[in-house]
């Protein structure tokens, strides 16, 4: 019994008491906000992916995930390098669109490759043309029959 602080059979209480146990829990914790930023996304996807899954913990009304949680987090929602200039959106749908030789056909296509809104995909792409990263071309696809569209490419 009077091992090391941190040494503690299971179920009993830890030298300390339970206010003890509450501290050693909130040490790797993390707040929606902390966690977001480690993972480049919003606060909000943090929060509604943590609920949707049953991720995190709940104190009072404050939501704190682990270290486990954050990584759990990272596999759902991926992770996008940080670039100075574009926003993650932006960068995710540039990623996408480089691997698409063919390139996609319209904004609802490249928010259904990249998982996000259709809204917010036809913003990061307009932002995209408009520093030049992404091209609109006019081509002839196959699409149940011969039909001019407006592609999107790197």
């Amino acid at each position: 019994m009077g091992g090391p602080r941190g040494s503690f059979a299971f179920g009993q209480t830890p030298p300390g008491g339970a206010n003890c146990l509450a501290q050693m829990s909130i040490i790797n914790s993390y707040t929606p906000n902390q966690a977001a930023a480690l993972l480049g996304v919003s606060r909000r996807r943090i929060v509604a992916a943590s609920e949707r899954s049953g991720i995190g913990s709940m104190t009072g009304r404050r939501r704190l995930v682990t270290d486990a949680d954050v990584s759990l987090l990272r596999e759902q929602l991926g992770t996008a390098p940080i670039v100075e200039s574009l926003s993650r959106n932006e960068v995710v749908v540039l990623a996408e669109l480089s691997r698409r030789p063919f390139g996609l056909i319209s904004s609802r296509a490249v928010a259904r490759a990249c998982g996000l809104s259709p809204a917010t995909a036809a913003k990061a792409i307009r932002g995209l043309v408009s520093v030049g990263l992404v091209v609109e071309r006019d081509e002839v696809v196959p699409l149940g029959r011969a039909r001019q569209v407006r592609t999107l490419h790197v």
